[in-house]
């Protein structure tokens, strides 16, 4: 099975969301990330979506550099996907930028998991996402640490699987 840098994640549900004319801004993006690897965890037996580390912050699960990507946003909805950098021998940078292509998600199974997220999680009001990630005892178990602004703090992807395996109640995907 594939897994995806979390930035092509990210631009999928920033452009299939404003398909949706439901688009999201950072806060909500994040939480939904957190929502599509939980999810893929469970109906792929442990298998994540995305490589990278999902941190816990203040409002709750976040993807560093996806947060600085989309970031210049502020609170604001997101317009559009990422410019995806290529390589590119022949120009003296040696990379370019293209327009985010969807399609770079090609497993039908990942784009069902993504598509069926994101259609649940939009109807949510950002803060309404915190709160219910807040309640997870993956959270509650460093609040302290959290609010005392610790860094690195980080979800384990096993603990994901197991928490949302024993709490099935809380897949709101």
């Amino acid at each position: 099975m594939a897994t995806y840098p979390a930035k092509y994640i990210a631009n999928f549900v920033v452009e299939y969301a404003n398909e949706l004319n439901n688009p999201v801004n950072n806060l909500k993006l994040q939480k939904i990330l957190y929502y599509i690897q939980a999810r893929k965890l469970v109906e792929s037996g442990g298998e994540p979506m995305f490589e990278e580390a999902i941190q816990k912050w203040k409002l709750g699960p976040v993807v560093a550099p996806v947060y600085h990507m989309f970031k210049s946003y502020g609170a604001t909805a997101i317009k559009s996907a990422e410019p995806m950098i290529i390589e590119d021998t022949s120009s003296f940078l040696g990379f370019k930028f293209e327009p985010f292509d969807m399609e770079v998600i090609d497993d039908a199974n990942d784009k069902e998991i993504i598509m069926k997220t994101v259609q649940t999680m939009v109807q949510y009001n950002p803060f309404d996402l915190v709160d219910f990630t807040h309640r997870h005892s993956l959270w509650k178990e460093d609040e302290d640490e959290i609010m005392r602004n610790v860094h690195d703090l980080e979800y384990d992807n096993d603990d994901i699987y197991d928490y949302f395996i024993n709490h099935r109640e809380e897949q709101i995907w």
